[in-house]
């Protein structure tokens, strides 16, 4: 096998000898047991038709009924390599190591299978595994788009090959059409998507915890969040990560990121794990002048965020910056936890406005889910580099 070569799973002979997913160092997904030789499913409909318009979607979502329960059905793309070398190109980390590591479908089921080992599944929607479509399921997905009553709609437009046109997407779709298409299944949430106002500090606090266990970029968005619980984890990355902590895997991204980014290693973590408190701070700021809020007259209400005030900002030193964030990911010892023993790493809080000596870390672990103040503003724990 060449050591770029992408490898897909493929269907076993006997869904007995289905295997954990993935199959690299980390966090694995267990396949979805369906009480038999016997693999039934009935599509009801789709849920994220308008999402699947978009240039950058790779899933759909499907409401299905198996052994008479419904769930949604996740339904994967194969990734597109414009998303495959989006951190780094494969000079630097090898095709096959990123689709390891950055795939989607790799990426949901690495995360839930770190919520599974930690036993902390209340922080998102319940996952029940995976399931690689059989020829028979994927004929009768295809037929569920092409019923009379969905027949020329755009948003039943099913395909699994990716966005391109050009002779690496021709290729792959010819050589690749014996794989099988896979899916993760999940508990149907009732509800629309969006937060409410008293949901804000305890979503906060899930994304910490969340951080806390090795899982950042949750991609926190209003659509990503049904019933109070996240319910998507397809661009997220869980410890261990090549991109994390890429010295386990033998790669050194220093060079790269210090003359393509200008950063270090450790700032581009501080900078991942920060995207997930920006996030936030920004869907709170559209949930405050959105239509609903206008309408019930509770514009501007949601008030808490999870980042200090720009103003607050301002009063350093022109010649210095301010690091900070809630949550080192790649403390999380996964080790301990996948052997079944001991508890989450211990962690150490940082000192505040520090000015002699800052450590080599850039980024400091509170030692417990941060509290809030008198004001419902998280307590931040920062560093001044200089």
């Amino acid at each position: 096998m060449e050591p770029n070569t992408i490898m897909y799973p493929m269907l076993p002979n006997s869904p007995a000898d289905l295997v954990p997913l993935p199959t690299c160092e980390g966090p694995k997904l267990q396949p979805f047991d369906f009480g038999g030789e016997e693999q039934e499913i009935e599509f009801i409909d789709r849920l994220d038709w308008r999402d699947a318009l978009e240039e950058d979607c790779f899933t759909m979502v499907f409401v299905v009924k198996i052994r008479g329960e419904i769930y949604a059905l996740k339904v994967f793309r194969f990734l597109d390599e414009n998303w495959l070398y989006q951190y780094v190109p494969e000079e630097v980390i090898p095709a096959a190591v990123q689709y390891d590591y950055f795939d989607f479908f790799n990426r949901e089921c690495r995360a839930y299978g770190r919520l599974k080992e930690a036993n902390r599944e209340d922080l998102a929607a319940k996952c029940h595994g995976y399931i690689l479509l059989t020829e028979k399921m994927e004929q009768r997905l295809l037929a569920f788009a092409d019923l009379p009553a969905n027949s020329g709609n755009e948003e039943y437009y099913i395909e699994f090959w990716g966005r391109g046109e050009g002779p690496e997407y021709l290729a792959r779709k010819e050589s690749a059409n014996f794989l099988p298409v896979r899916a993760i299944l999940k508990d149907l949430l009732p509800g629309s998507c969006g937060i409410t106002i008293p949901e804000a500090p305890r979503i906060f606090r899930d994304i910490v915890e969340l951080q806390r266990l090795g899982i950042l970029l949750a991609d926190v968005a209003e659509r990503q969040w049904v019933a109070g619980q996240l319910i998507d984890f397809d661009r997220s990355i869980t410890t261990p990560h090549v991109l994390l902590t890429p010295k386990m895997f033998g790669y050194d991204l220093t060079p790269y990121l210090r003359s393509k980014m200008q950063c270090s290693p450790e700032e581009l973590v501080m900078a991942l794990a920060r995207r997930d408190f920006e996030e936030f701070d920004e869907m709170a700021e559209r949930w405050s002048t959105s239509y609903e809020a206008r309408r019930e007259g509770r514009e501007g209400e949601v008030t808490f965020r999870c980042l200090p005030d720009r103003r607050r900002l301002g009063r350093l030193r022109p010649n210095s910056v301010r690091l900070y964030t809630y949550v080192d990911p790649r403390e999380y010892d996964w080790k301990t936890h996948q052997s079944g023993k001991g508890r989450a790493v211990k962690t150490t809080r940082a000192c505040r406005g520090q000015r002699k000596r800052v450590p080599k870390a850039l980024i400091r672990v509170p030692q417990q889910v941060p509290k809030l103040d008198r004001n419902g503003s998280p307590v931040i724990w920062q560093l001044v580099k200089r």
